[in-house]
Parts: structure tokens; C-alpha cells; sequence
């Protein structure tokens, strides 16, 4: 494939399928109900040196892009706290925040129309519940829990996204997932992950608007800004700061199938 004066391969590369699982390590990302592969083949392109500009106009399936970005703010918006609104792929488990809680707590994001539209072809189930909520162990219904309601994923489904859309190393999944049985907001039961839901969203608070991108032909560095939204904050919208991000991506071929997949967010400098 030829991009911009410059050649690159696509390869192709089997991920976690049963053949080549390491056991207690690698899950198989299957359906459980079809046993059908959930993650089959992704193509694998090869970088072209250093990044070069492009206009923001050029960036493939920017419909998708901003959506994503949206739905992540949504996930991170829950602190003033850095540790909060930045993420990086590479140390998910350092203990700064936790990517599986973000998912778990509103898994509904990552599904969104638009972004994720193959998700649920892959078997990955999700529902929310906060209308007389009660989950297999009763703790939404239990005052003392501090659980108000509930959220679920599949097992296989939240391994899928962690690994593929977010890019968490199966050792880091173990160690995030441990992270959430200890502070008694989540676990794991009959092949689904439940969430606490204590705290409700009120509404977009903020939207991207994408300044500059470079691309070496794989991933995406992006420059952008999380803009207050008016509908929001109304009047007062002219009193609230943007916020500055530099963000690291890929938009992934999966089945056939694409999805914008995140390595790492900063605050911009």
C-alpha cells in the first residue's frame, strides 16, 4: 500500500486464538455461547519513519475519532486529579487509575454507535441497571455497600476491549481486575464483570476539537482540545478553561472490521 509517496506492508497476525494461547495467560476470546473467535486476525502495517503533518480533514473515519474521544472524557472526567485525565497504555497497572474500572463502570461508551459497531457481532453483551436494581450477589440492594445500582460486561468481552481497544498487556488485565475485586466495586461471575454505579453523569460536560495530526502511516499523534460544552454550562461557558491533550492512536483492522485504539493521553504542555 502506498501512502503519500511512501510503501508500507500489511501483515497479517493471528492474536489469542486457542491454538496459540499461553495457558493462564492468554484468553481465547470466544463467544461462549458459539464458540466462534472473537479476535480472529488483525493487520499488523509496518511504520514509515518519522511522523509527518496532515491535515485534520485527511484523518480516516473522524466521525468515529471524535466519538471516541468523547466517550474517553466521559470515562476521565471524574477528577481534577492528573492521574485521572491521562492514561498510557504501557503502565495501565502502576496504580494511577484503572482503565477496567472506567470500562466496567460504563462499558455503554465503548459500544457507542458509530465507534464500536462490530463489538456486539463479537458476542460482547452489556446492559445497565438503576431501576430496582439487584445483582447475583445482592449488593445493590444492600445500603451498606454504597452500590445504587449496577453495570455488566462479559468476561471475554471487557478482555477484548482492554487488549484491543485500550491496549492492556493480559498481565496488566489480572493485575487491574485485582485491583477492582479489593476496593469491593466489582467481580467476576457465571462469564460477566459487575460494577458498582454510585455516581451518575450529568450530561457532555466537554467535546473534542482536534487542532493538528501527525501519523508515520500506523498510529496517530494527535493535539486537541476538550472544549466546555454550552449546552452544558450554559452562560458560564466563557469561564471555563479548554482542556489541552496529546493523544497517541491507531485505527485498528480487526475482522475486517475497523476501531480507533488508544496508547496513550497527556495533558499538553
Amino acid at each position: 500500500v502506498e501512502m503519500q509517496g511512501i510503501d508500507f506492508k500489511i501483515t497479517t497476525e493471528i492474536v489469542s486464538t486457542e491454538e496459540n494461547a499461553t495457558p493462564g495467560v492468554d484468553p481465547p476470546y470466544q463467544d461462549i455461547a458459539s464458540g466462534v473467535d472473537l479476535l480472529t486476525e488483525v493487520e499488523v502495517p509496518e511504520a514509515s519513519g518519522e511522523p509527518w503533518e496532515i491535515s485534520v480533514s485527511d484523518i480516516p473515519e473522524y466521525d468515529a475519532l471524535i466519538e471516541f474521544l468523547t466517550a474517553f472524557e466521559w470515562y476521565r472526567d471524574n477528577s481534577s486529579d492528573t492521574e485521572f485525565e491521562e492514561y498510557d497504555s504501557s503502565t495501565a497497572a502502576d496504580g494511577s487509575s484503572n482503565i477496567l474500572e472506567n470500562v466496567m463502570r460504563n462499558p455503554g461508551c465503548v459500544t457507542s454507535d458509530g465507534v464500536y459497531d462490530g463489538v456486539f457481532d463479537k458476542g460482547i453483551e452489556w446492559s445497565f441497571h438503576d431501576d430496582d436494581p439487584t445483582d447475583p450477589r445482592g449488593y445493590s440492594s444492600d445500603p451498606s455497600t454504597g452500590w445504587e445500582g449496577f453495570s455488566y460486561v462479559s468476561e471475554d468481552g471487557l478482555r477484548w476491549i482492554a487488549s484491543n481497544i485500550f491496549n492492556v498487556s493480559d498481565q496488566d488485565f489480572e493485575s487491574l481486575y485485582n485491583d477492582t475485586l479489593n476496593n469491593g466495586m466489582g467481580y467476576l461471575e457465571d462469564g460477566r464483570y459487575y460494577y458498582a454505579i454510585a455516581i451518575y453523569g450529568e450530561g457532555l460536560v466537554f467535546h473534542p476539537e482536534i487542532n493538528s495530526v501527525k501519523t508515520d502511516g500506523v498510529r496517530y499523534y494527535i493535539s486537541y482540545e476538550e472544549k466546555p460544552n454550552p449546552e452544558y454550562y450554559g452562560d458560564s461557558v466563557g469561564n471555563i478553561p479548554s482542556k489541552p491533550y496529546t493523544a497517541e492512536m491507531e485505527l485498528k483492522n480487526i475482522d475486517g472490521k475497523n476501531y480507533w485504539s488508544l496508547y496513550n493521553r497527556y495533558i499538553a504542555e
